[in-house]
This record gives C-alpha cells, structure tokens and sequence, in this order.
C-alpha cells in the first residue's frame, strides 16, 4: 500500500523584494508588483519501507537546502526530503552574494522557511492511501537550446500522477528541462514565470490536484536567447507574460493527454539512495580580492569606451566576473565541491537528482543508465545549488555558463560517473 500526502503555503514576499536571477535587474530597485504568487508545494510518499518528502518551491535557486532538508526530516520523522527550485527568475534572493549583499532579505527567508516546514508537516500528517502511475512524451516546441550553434535539447516531459481511492487526480508532478525565464530582467513582477500559469491549467482541468513543477538539466536551455543578451538586459518583446503562458499551455495539454491513457500501478516500489559526488573545481581559480580588482578594472574600461560594442564587451565581461565570484562562494574552497544527490525509484519512474545546474547534454548521458522500460528524470537545482555544470566540451568553448561555473573541465564526467555507480548499486 502506498500513502501519500499533499499540501502547499505560499512564499510570496510581503514587502517589494529584489529579485534574483538577472545581472540587468543588479543595482535597480525592488519588485514592484505581484503577478503571481510564489509556492512551497510537497508532495509525501511513504510504504512499508520508506518515507520520502519532495518540495517545490518557485524560487531561482536554494543553496542552504540541505539544512533546511535536515531540519524538516527531524521534526517530520522522515527518511528522505528533498527540495528543489523551479529556478524562477522572478522571486527574492535565497541568499546573501558577494556581488548584491544587500539584496538577500534575511526577515523574508526566515519566515519562508517556516511556511516550506509547515508545507512539510501538513502533507506528513495528513495521508491519504494513493495511487501511482507516470508517463512520458517528447515536448520539442518549448525549450531550445541558448548556446551558439547548439541545437540538443531534452525535449522530455515527465508527469507523475497521484490518485486517491475514489480515482480523483490529486496531485501531480511535472518535470521539464527549461530555464523559467521568460520573462526577462526588464520585468519587476513577482511571478513563478510560465510554471505559474501551469498551476493555474492544470489546477482548472484537476480541481483537487496539487500541481508541482521540477525543472530538468536546463543549464543551456530557455526558449530560445542568448544569455549575453539576456544578461545585459536588451529588450527582446517575446519575453512576455503571454508568451509564458503560450508555453504553459502547450505543456498543460500535453500532460492532460498524457494522464488520459495512464494506468495506476501495480504495488509500486519505493526506493530512495542518497550518493554525493565529488566534483572537481577550477584549479588555479582566482581568489575574491583578486575579482573585485579585475572588476573594477573591468568598470573602468566601461567608463572609458569609445564605441557601443567596447562597452558591452566590457560589461559582459563584468557580468561573467561578478557571476563567478558569487558562484565560486557557493561550491566553497579546497579542490572538491561535493554535491548531495539522490537516486529515487517512484514505481516504473527512476530519478536522478542533482545541486547543479546542469546542461541537457549532461542529463541526457545520465539518463543512458537507466534501461527502458523504466521511464527516467533529472531534477536539477535540487537539495542545493553550487553552479552551471556544463560539458567538457562546453567548458573548452567558453561563452557565459562556463566562465561563471566553479567547475572544472571534467567535472561533468566526475558526476555523471558518480550517478552511474549510485544505479549500479541502487540494482
């Protein structure tokens, strides 16, 4: 028999917030209005054997996860909990960074904090016997991949469906590999970006569903930008609300064509393994003082441009520095950043999640490990965030994810060898 439980608070802050995500936004003001509001959705399973606890939240990224993840298995008594952030470029900062120190709203944070735990202790307390099943179809008209001259994508989107004993759809999980972006750094709303308008479908089509967003290995994927410009803030009129919501919907169709032909299964196993991997850091990485003056160099050729082009050069250049500054902070010191995984087995569904923010091509090698017909996904931003993790090849070309990653040229190998022992065992 498995159980499951549901429950949702909402994170949207009170007061305008600065919002994380964009170097366009840095050194502008605060949020001035609320789209939509920011969740904290859970969804709890538990058998004869395991207990697990899965968080979405609509927040770019949650570096402290893994204390908060311990906090909430302590009081909640559960084996597993994982929290993952859609990254939303449209929510508050989760963190203090070196570049925007006063950005991070500490009175914000702590009370959101709260309301993920309390999330946690309604979907815990408040089990239902349930029913599993999940299905996959391919989704290729919404990401796209960024980089110049790329065209692979993980076109794959995942639905898990929950039912209860009356056969009612009462949550379900979507996980998809696009950056939530599209709204730009030139919007000030507050906004789970197309994964808003998601809730809103499905929630209409599903009334007493939960509706919980995951992204995939999004790390060189949006709907089709450059992340230069992008970075740079330039006015690009596709990036709407209603371009978001465009997308949403082809994904919400897709998803209800998907649970009208699923099958609950049979006695689902649920398994839970927890691996770290050792990822290796630039060597020879520049120090924080060392940054700040190649910063303010950088600023001074800015000042000093003579053509348009100088200057965003030079102001790229300052984004890519200012980046990898706070990135570096965050995948911390010594020659090793070791990134907090799971492997998850939810019946026919394997998962494999991941702290990083990692390319398609990356989640893609990971997903050769798991043999059909077992379905696979990748949670990325997942249990924390320490940075891009793109591919060697990535690394040797250059261009914005792999300036800023704190990671070495093969780091992406480390974990993607690291996942395949987790399975080899996990058998």
């Amino acid at each position: 028999m498995m159980w499951a439980g549901t429950a949702c608070r909402t994170i949207t802050p009170a007061a305008p917030a600065h919002l994380a995500g964009y170097a366009a936004r840095w050194d502008k003001t605060p949020s001035t209005w609320v789209h939509d509001e920011l969740y904290a959705k859970t969804l709890y399973l538990k058998n004869k054997e395991t207990t697990l606890l899965l968080m979405s939240v609509d927040l770019c990224e949650l570096p402290q996860a893994q204390a908060l993840q311990h906090r909430i298995a302590r009081r909640c008594g559960v084996q597993h909990v994982l929290i993952a952030a859609t990254h939303t470029h449209s929510g508050p900062y989760t963190v203090r960074t070196q570049s925007q120190p006063d950005d991070f709203d500490a009175t914000w944070y702590a009370w959101a904090c709260d309301q993920m735990e309390e999330a946690a202790v309604e979907a815990v307390t408040s089990p239902f016997p349930a029913r599993l099943g999940a299905a996959q179809t391919d989704v290729p008209e919404v990401g796209k991949n960024r980089r110049a001259g790329a065209t692979i994508t993980d076109p794959a989107l995942t639905v898990l469906c929950i039912w209860d004993q009356e056969n009612a759809v009462r949550a379900l999980w979507l996980n998809y590999a696009c950056h939530c972006t599209i709204l730009d750094g030139n919007s000030f709303a507050i906004s789970a970006d197309y994964p808003g308008y998601l809730y809103q479908q499905l929630g209409a089509h599903y009334p007493q569903a939960l509706v919980l967003f995951t992204n995939g290995a999004a790390g060189d994927i949006n709907i089709g930008y450059s992340s230069d410009a992008s970075a740079l803030g330039e006015t690009m009129a596709f990036r709407s609300f209603e371009t978001a919501e465009r997308m949403a919907a082809i994904l919400s169709e897709r998803t209800s064509g998907l649970i009208s032909g699923l099958t609950p299964w049979e006695s689902p196993p649920l398994r839970v393994l927890p691996f770290t991997a050792r990822l290796p850091l630039k060597p020879n990485r520049p120090s924080s003082d060392d940054l700040l003056r190649q910063i303010e160099k950088v600023q001074e050729t800015i000042d000093s441009a003579r053509t348009p082009d100088e200057k965003r050069t030079a102001a790229i250049r300052k984004i890519y520095l200012q980046s990898l500054l706070d990135t570096l902070a965050l995948a911390g010191e010594g020659s090793i950043c070791e990134a907090p995984s799971l492997v998850i087995q939810l019946g026919h569904l394997m998962l494999i999640t991941t702290p990083t923010e990692l390319f398609c091509e990356v989640g893609l090698a990971l997903k050769q490990h798991i043999a059909a017909p077992l379905l696979s996904a990748v949670v990325g931003y997942a249990g924390g965030y320490v940075g891009y993790l793109p591919t060697a090849q990535a690394m040797q070309v250059g261009g914005y994810e792999a300036e800023v990653s704190p990671f070495d040229v093969d780091a992406a190998d480390h974990f993607v060898r690291a996942a395949a022992q987790a399975l080899q065992s996990f058998n």
